[in-house]
């Protein structure tokens, strides 16, 4: 009979899955008495008796059951040597008719603690509790979990599990991805320590100052951000719109990494904290009176409970709010408000000691009450987790219960009272539970005072519209400080989507306008008859600068009188065809061209730039085929024929007339059949076969860069800064680990490529393949490596016939930090910053959008 055993400690009894589960639904439950059942099982070659084992055991006189106890107690070297003639054996985490989680533990002798490698074998919701829970296990029971899979002779020699892709402890394989409906609700860089967490909440009427100050906070931030906006059910849609995010998600990711989440509140809860305030207060100090005014205090139950900062709509940050997060923190207290500008006392809050009296607060010392410091809570940062700890919403909602019931008598104002008396009435020798950062984070007033002088509210931290003169608002004051950040909204906040689909529409504006210049004004007769004397010559693309017009066949372009050629003048420059040849003519290139002619290099170094271009097969993040049309690749073009560089383009159905109009000296097009490799290729993957087969068939290019044809173009020409030995990656601004859309790549590699991409360190960032170079040998290399592991049979989507491959990403960065460790670089001067639609950079090579 095979043997069963059980891992350490004697808490774990003895059962059969299937018994067990059999008397829980007896019981009239569903689920076991621990969140982990685990099972050692031998395996014999034949299933039918693993199963048999299994029955055997649960049946077991309570004698043998003992005796398997003890066994289980036993250290994982003696049990090795128990079964050292067994082949393999492996232990499951059991939780449903199937395995959850595969656990290995490599076995090497004389180890005093083990190292475990978890594999997730089935998506569920118990996952991350199983592993949570195996975590804890595993350091309490020494390791008795573990799966060997070959002989146990050879596996239990000394660094038989030395494997380098095996993480060094325990890491949960539950990475954050993007949903089924493509939201991305978890921030690229979710586990970053220096998170910063920043919240505003807001009615309709204030969305213009919420805008603009997220995007103050954005341009002064350095940390990683998450934003979180509280509003009102009836507003979601609206403030979605306005920050971008799908009606059917919760958040978003801009272009610059930032997280964007909009919460509906339940103004149910939040009524019971909204105090009375009297119609003159309000006409003085505006809808102070709103729930989302009084959302503040319970932020706990909607967002982690971690260190926040919160800001009110009329607010513009001039510095950075990490600050304020890093003091809180080392204070070990709740809350830290921001000291007064002015000598603003609580008296002038509270309406005196009788009224408080009056309305059941009872404090030790009503003068010392009185006199402390009424802090604006338009600024503060709080400790979410000690704030639920101490119960400190329900202590303002009593406050506020006190204050209504007494027909609003005890305080002057809306949400500000209630927070600080929270704070200051406490039990006598009970400690300050808050901390004062410094004045400039809160240069309130800017709302009703018209006689402050900017340039000295320019030094201060942050900005506050305290008052009805909001910026946004006709009669606001000081609106020269707060426009640039509203302005600056769309650049700083644009989403991934959006930034694509705006960049996208853009260019089809771009291209509308340049065709309309083209074609709006008809020709005259001396046009039309100076194009019939010169019948070979056409324009391309014009190249002229807006202010100095446009080329005219005739006035500005023509053919030479002495036959051949072309003449331009005028501020007339561009792009022509000249008796069948790519011509280039006017400005600096001269006024008198010959057919061909075109700008030579400021440097050379055997430069090739590989690019691609295929229409027959959708692209899978666009969900469309690629548009033909010369637009589609005209900027690459241009920055290519004037920097005097060459590219070779691929490609596998393109008009004709489009390749024998443009092909010239330095752009050639190569046809391709996309069915020499497996057809599962995405556009993006399949392309490196067909650049390492022209690399290797051409030893004349000795420095290769490789780039996306529609989101890259040329701005200087690499060949001064390449160096030898090196390969030009580019780099991204967002982190690698636990980015969604990077993990979901991983994931669907799986194996060793998903072990490592979750140890990767927190500030690894993004490494892309729209732009990589380098000498020959290096790019050799790297292609070689490139097709080996996107043909890896061990990924695991190979194992899927009819699923799309698309995993170059992934590819590219594991082969890159695992392989070219130290002989890599990024970022500039090889390209501009991702996503941040560097378009008039000068000094970078390339620019990336």
């Amino acid at each position: 009979m095979p043997m069963m055993l059980l891992p350490a400690p004697a808490a774990f009894e003895c059962f059969c899955g299937a018994a067990r589960q059999q008397r829980a639904r007896n019981a009239g439950r569903t689920s076991f008495s621990r969140p982990l059942d685990l099972v050692l099982r031998r395996r014999s070659g034949m299933a039918a008796k693993r199963s048999a084992a299994s029955s055997t055991a649960c049946g077991l006189h309570w004698v043998t059951r003992w005796v398997l106890l003890v066994l289980g107690v036993m250290t994982l070297w003696q049990l090795a040597l128990l079964l050292q003639r067994q082949s393999t054996m492996s232990a499951f985490v059991v939780g449903q008719s199937r395995p959850l989680l595969e656990v290995s533990v490599p076995l090497t002798p004389g180890l005093d603690t083990f190292k475990a490698v978890a594999r997730e074998i089935g998506a569920t919701s118990e996952s991350a509790a199983a592993l949570t829970q195996l975590a804890q296990d595993m350091k309490q029971d020494r390791g008795m979990i573990f799966q060997a899979t070959g002989p146990l002779d050879d596996l239990l020699k000394p660094g038989a599990f030395a494997a380098p892709e095996a993480p060094a402890a325990i890491t949960a394989p539950i990475v954050p991805v993007v949903d089924d409906k493509n939201c991305l609700n978890v921030h690229p860089n979710a586990d970053s320590p220096d998170m910063l967490h920043v919240v505003w909440a807001s009615d309709i009427s204030q969305v213009e100052g919420v805008m603009a100050s997220v995007a103050s906070v954005v341009a002064s931030t350095t940390a990683p951000l998450t934003v979180h906006i509280l509003v009102q059910e009836k507003w979601v849609k609206d403030f979605k719109e306005r920050f971008g995010v799908h009606p059917e998600c919760q958040g978003t990711v801009t272009v610059g990494g930032v997280l964007i989440r909009i919460y509906a509140i339940d103004g149910k809860q939040i009524q019971r904290a909204v105090a009375k305030v009297s119609q003159s207060v309000l006409k003085q100090r505006g809808s102070i009176d709103t729930p989302e005014n009084f959302a503040r205090f319970y932020m706990h139950l909607l967002l982690e409970k971690t260190i926040v900062i919160y800001l009110d709509a009329d607010t513009i940050v001039q510095a950075d709010l990490a600050q304020l997060q890093k003091q809180l923190k080392a204070s070990g207290k709740t809350i830290g408000f921001v000291n007064r500008h002015g000598n603003v006392k609580i008296d002038m809050f509270v309406r005196n000691k009788k009224a408080l009296k009056m309305c059941g607060l009872h404090a030790p010392d009503y003068r010392k009450l009185l006199g402390m410091t009424a802090y604006n809570v338009g600024v503060y940062a709080v400790d979410l987790q000690r704030w639920s700890d101490k119960q400190m919403a329900r202590r303002v909602e009593e406050l506020v219960a006190q204050h209504n019931a007494c027909g609003g008598e005890m305080w002057i104002g809306g949400s500000q009272p209630p927070l600080l008396l929270a704070f200051f009435v406490r039990p006598v020798g009970e400690p300050e539970d808050f901390i004062v950062f410094d004045k400039a984070w809160n240069a309130g007033d800017l709302g009703w005072r018209d006689n402050l002088k900017e340039k000295t509210l320019r030094t201060n931290y942050v900005l506050h519209w305290n008052g009805n003169m909001k910026p946004w608002n006709d009669n606001g004051l000081y609106v020269s400080l707060w426009r640039p950040h509203r302005d600056s909204f769309s650049t700083l906040m644009r989403p991934y989507d959006a930034g694509r689909e705006n960049l996208a529409a853009a260019g089809k504006d771009d291209a509308k306008e340049k065709k309309k210049r083209k074609s709006t004004t008809s020709m005259s007769p001396s046009m039309i008859a100076a194009q019939a004397k010169c019948p070979g010559v056409a324009l391309l693309d014009d190249w002229t600068p807006e202010k100095d017009g446009r080329c005219e066949i005739g006035t500005s372009y023509g053919c030479s009188d002495a036959g051949g050629g072309i003449w331009a003048k005028g501020g007339c420059v561009g792009l022509f065809n000249v008796d069948g040849k790519v011509t280039t003519c006017g400005g600096q290139y001269t006024g008198q061209c010959s057919p061909g002619s075109l700008p030579q290099p400021a440097a050379k170094c055997g430069i090739m730039i590989l690019t691609s271009y295929f229409t027959t097969r959708t692209d899978w993040q666009r969900k469309k085929k690629a548009r033909v049309g010369f637009e589609k690749i005209e900027k690459l073009y241009r920055g290519i024929v004037q920097l005097g560089l060459n590219v070779t383009m691929i490609y596998d159905d393109l008009p004709e007339e489009l390749i024998k109009t443009y092909t010239c000296d330095r752009f050639h097009f190569e046809q391709v059949n996309l069915n020499d490799f497996d057809r599962r290729y995405g556009v993006n993957d399949v392309r490196y076969y067909f650049f390492e087969r022209l690399v290797r068939a051409n030893a004349e290019w000795k420095t290769i860069f490789i780039i996306d044809a529609f989101d890259v173009h040329v701005a200087m020409n690499p060949c001064h800064g390449v160096k030898d030995g090196m390969l030009y990656i580019g780099t991204e601004l967002d982190n690698l680990r636990k980015h969604p859309w990077m993990a979901a790549r991983f994931k669907k590699m799986g194996g060793k490529y998903l072990l490592w991409f979750m140890k990767v360190q927190p500030k690894v960032k993004i490494l892309n393949c729209g732009l990589t170079g380098g000498r020959r040998e290096m790019m050799l290399q790297l292609l070689k490596r490139m097709c080996e592991v996107l043909k890896d049979p061990a990924i695991k989507i190979m194992q899927k016939k009819d699923e799309e491959i698309n995993l170059n990403m992934a590819a590219l960065n594991y082969i890159i930090y695992n392989e070219f460790a130290g002989k890599f670089a990024g970022n500039a001067p090889m390209h501009s910053k991702y996503k941040r639609y560097e378009r008039s950079r000068t000094d970078v090579w390339f620019i990336h959008k």
